[in-house]
Order: C-alpha cells, then sequence, then structure tokens
C-alpha cells in the first residue's frame, strides 16, 4: 500500500487523537478505553515503541489490520476506519 493510501485512510477517520502519557501502559489504556478512530502515540512517552509492539501483537491476528514499514516510517493501521486507526514513527 502507498503511503498516500495511508494517510487517506487516516484522514477518512475524521479526528487524529494524540496520546501522551506518563507510562506506555497508561497510553494504552488511554488507546483502547477512548473509542477514538485515529491515534498517534507519541515519543514523548516513555517506551513507546514497546506500546506500540503491544497494540501490534494485540491485533496480530485481525485481518483488518495492517502492519506496513515503508519510507522508514512505522504505520500501523485498520483498513476499517470504524475501528482504530494509528500510525507513529519509528
Amino acid at each position: 500500500m502507498k503511503l498516500v493510501d495511508i494517510l487517506k485512510k487516516l484522514a477518512n477517520c475524521g479526528v487524529i487523537a494524540v496520546v501522551r502519557g506518563d507510562s506506555a501502559q497508561q497510553a494504552i489504556k488511554a488507546i483502547v478505553a477512548g473509542g477514538m478512530k485515529g491515534i498517534e502515540l507519541t515519543f514523548t512517552v516513555p517506551n513507546a515503541q514497546e506500546a506500540i509492539r503491544i497494540l501490534a501483537e494485540k491485533y496480530v491476528d485481525d485481518e483488518e489490520v495492517a502492519l506496513v514499514l515503508q519510507y522508514r516510517v512505522e504505520w500501523f493501521f485498520f483498513t476499517n476506519c470504524d475501528d482504530y486507526c494509528a500510525a507513529s514513527l519509528s
């Protein structure tokens, strides 16, 4: 999938929530509980990459989840924006 297609899917989610927290666990809890469709997990969160890894593992068997590594950016998103969409810089 091209980067432009990924960005279009994120744009179609409407709002992108910027998630910050004191810990990766707090950030994950906010993502799961928040019900937002678009999520940016900032790297000001301690161990943010670990939080992204945990989310990726949680949804690894979900057919609507894709993990795409392109352009030195890790994009983790759901193809159906009725569920979560997420993106993060690696």
